[in-house]
């Protein structure tokens, strides 16, 4: 009989100082490593996983492949091992708590803050996903927080039931994971793969943005409302509710090839949403669907590769056949009802939409000072963030909040649902579909033929068939700016310098101070490179991440510090300055960049 250790205790060279929680795989506690004398997160196996056999070949494979994993949003792993025949794991030990506590404690949170959480737990998701690892079991209480001034770092962790390439399977067979983050697919038994990560995420950031899972009830309702419910949207027509639901429709769609390909993919669109998250949004009255589901008649097996089993309705807890990890959900369907498990945050803020703008007029999402008037702003991309690059000889001041969604969205594309509903079926009783009649098929009604779907996102947020070349000439104008650049915030269009086409400032009230940004847009690359150099007096240029830099001080001007960078050989830059050091990295940390491999966009 296996012994579970308890506070006090020593795990080899770990001694357990406190519990943090526990669950279905066992206790995690904080933990003081001797040998390196720091702390850590030692997670000690339930002894009925540990005495499996083939659950121990199976830990020893994960923990391998995730210590080997290096990425920034995934909680290190440092060590795993066995004593007195208790299996445990030792990772980084993050420090804020995870974000269903925070969640709970707060309710939903700001706009901008919380996509920039779920952006994280994309990144994280990447990271994991290229290594060949499935985590299974996004969801928030797996998501956690370490407070780094006024931003939140997220880590995703319990890689516990994550699997590597055919390792799907577990030896009960049983349904692994959360019922409200589950993709319908994991309902039915089926292999989930990176879609049904990206589907846990879509909900995760309807949990994050309404303080509820997208779905309630019983395991058995929740169930049914992943394979039949509509995807919950935000009401409003602003371009903020509009780009927000597009991704969660597209990222929640029924069809796991419908999804988005990749957590990246994801992450890109997230990250041209959140560039223009307002302060508040307007929640829907209901923030839960709870999809009501009566007896069924018998069900047909599933036909899969491995065994079938059926869904059986009918005792408050439903019985779950186990053996292929599956239940064959065929009930049948009453109307959706709705329960209310949140409240509306407040009222949404559309921002206005001029063409053209003054000096220190505000610059809506989308505007476009150029002759290539874009009616679509670029989707914000989510290079690695670095430093900031200068215009002409001028003090600097603010960013644009690069990737804005404009006053007219792009339409949705042909392998997403219009927001309101996802269901295939047409006329009333569809699989899922919006309204209160089912499905959005339209009964015999033939699709016309629109060519070949597009396989490319443009810069201005066009979406074409061909590739890039398929793209409009650019980018350029504002739209171009917040193409190229990401800066949360409001923007004013500012004067410009020589040799500059349109320029774009924010201003900023820091920890440390104020600072201020410039995005910029040049007629040339040498003129770029000509004036920023005279405006930096000579001063020697130096490396950054995609081109060169320049940094001085800045005494005569009201702003004492600048950073200008010149982003490779494209003819945009980005300068910043504070009226001290920390103002100005403070500013240069909240600017992202769009990688060179997405300049003229990204496929679909």
């Amino acid at each position: 009989m296996i012994r579970m250790p308890s506070v006090g205790d020593d795990v080899g060279r770990y001694r357990l100082v406190r519990q943090l929680g526990h669950g279905g795989m066992g206790i995690v506690y904080a933990a003081h490593d001797t040998t390196l004398d720091r702390e850590v997160a030692l997670k000690v196996i339930s002894p009925q996983l540990a005495e499996d056999p083939e659950y121990r070949v199976r830990f020893q494979r994960e923990a391998l492949a995730l210590s080997r994993m290096d990425s920034p949003h995934v909680v290190a792993v440092h060590d795993h091992g066995e004593v007195d025949g208790c299996l445990f794991l030792v990772t980084q030990l993050v420090p804020d708590g995870d974000l269903l506590q925070r969640l709970r404690a707060e309710g939903a949170l700001a706009p901008g803050a919380g996509l920039d959480l779920v952006a994280q737990v994309l990144l994280g998701l990447e990271d994991a996903h290229r290594a060949g690892i499935v985590h299974r079991d996004v969801k928030p209480s797996n998501v956690l927080l370490r407070r780094r001034g006024e931003r939140t770092e997220a880590f995703l962790c319990d890689f516990g039931i994550a699997t590597l390439p055919g390792a799907e399977v577990t030896r009960t067979g049983g349904l692994v994971g959360s019922f409200p983050y589950m993709a319908p697919e994991r309902h039915q038994g089926r292999t989930a793969g990176v879609p049904g990560d990206v589907y846990a995420t879509g909900c995760l950031l309807w949990h994050v943005l309404t303080g509820s899972a997208p779905y309630a009830g019983t395991d058995v309702e929740i169930a049914m409302a992943h394979l039949q419910a509509p995807v919950p949207q935000l009401p409003g027509g602003d371009a903020f509710a509009r780009g927000l639901n597009r991704v969660l429709a597209r990222a929640m769609h029924k069809d796991p090839a419908a999804r988005y390909a990749s957590a990246r993919a994801m992450r890109l669109d997230l990250e041209a949403v959140r560039s223009g998250a307002p302060a508040l949004v307007t929640l829907p009255e209901h923030t839960s669907i709870r999809h009501a589901v009566g007896a069924a008649p018998p069900a047909a097996p599933v036909r899969r590769r491995r065994r079938g089993a059926a869904l059986l309705v009918g005792t408050a807890a439903a019985a779950l056949l186990v053996g292929a990890g599956l239940y064959a959900g065929l009930a049948v369907e009453r109307p959706a009802e709705l329960t209310t498990t949140g409240a509306p945050l407040g009222t949404a803020v559309p921002t206005p939409a001029p063409t053209g703008a003054a000096d220190g007029e505000q610059v809506a999402p989308g505007a476009t000072l150029s002759p290539l008037d874009a009616t679509v702003s670029p989707r914000a991309g989510a290079g690695a963030g670095g430093r900031s690059g200068d215009a002409g000889g001028q003090p600097l001041a603010g960013g644009a909040p690069a990737g804005s969604l404009p006053s007219a969205p792009p339409a949705v594309p042909s392998q997403a649902p219009a927001p309101g509903g996802s269901g295939n079926g047409g006329g009333s009783g569809g699989n899922g579909g919006g309204g209160n009649n089912g499905g959005n098929g339209g009964g015999s009604q033939e699709p016309a033929d629109e060519g070949p779907p597009p396989d490319f996102r443009c810069w201005d947020g066009s979406e074409v068939s061909g590739g890039q070349g398929a793209c409009p000439a650019g980018p350029t104008g504002a739209t171009g700016l917040r193409h190229m650049f990401v800066l949360d915030g409001e923007c004013v269009t500012a004067g410009t310098a020589q040799g500059q086409v349109p320029a774009l400032r924010c201003s900023r009230s820091t920890p440390h101070g104020e600072a201020q940004a410039r995005l910029l847009e040049w007629v040339d690359v040498p003129t770029m490179k000509s004036e920023i150099a005279a405006y930096n007096r000579g001063r020697k240029s130096f490396d950054w991440l995609y081109g060169r830099a320049y940094s001085r001080p800045t005494p005569d001007q009201g702003l004492g510090y600048v950073r200008s960078n010149l982003y490779g050989n494209k003819r945009f830059s980005v300068s910043v300055q504070g009226v001290n050091k920390a103002s100005r990295s403070w500013m240069l940390d909240q600017i992202r960049y769009r990688a060179p491999a997405d300049y003229r966009g990204y496929p679909i």
